[in-house]
């Protein structure tokens, strides 16, 4: 692996972790930096999407929700796909 995947594979798990804390700025953060270095990965977007929606970015999340679908669509994921759909019902009733 290359000194970006690297880096991407530790943002993540360090945004996740960020995440699991409730610490949703910093899982923010890191999520972005996964996604600058590996922008088709649909995890990053999702998992921002995520963190954006539980400090009420409401817009921000539902542009990475789309993204992440989009990708999710891509690869084939139909489990991703039907993921997002499941978090965009919740974001409507935050």
């Amino acid at each position: 692996s290359t000194p970006n995947e690297r880096e991407a594979r530790h943002q993540f798990n360090q945004g996740v972790w960020a995440y699991r804390e409730k610490a949703y700025a910093r899982a923010i953060e890191c999520f972005t930096k996964v996604i600058d270095c590996e922008h088709t990965l649909a995890e990053a977007f999702h998992n921002r999407a995520r963190a954006q929606a539980n400090l009420a970015k409401k817009q921000d999340a539902a542009a990475d929700f789309v993204t992440a679908s989009d990708i999710y669509e891509r690869q084939g994921s139909r489990s991703g796909i039907d993921w997002v759909k499941t978090d965009l019902k919740i974001l409507a009733n935050i």
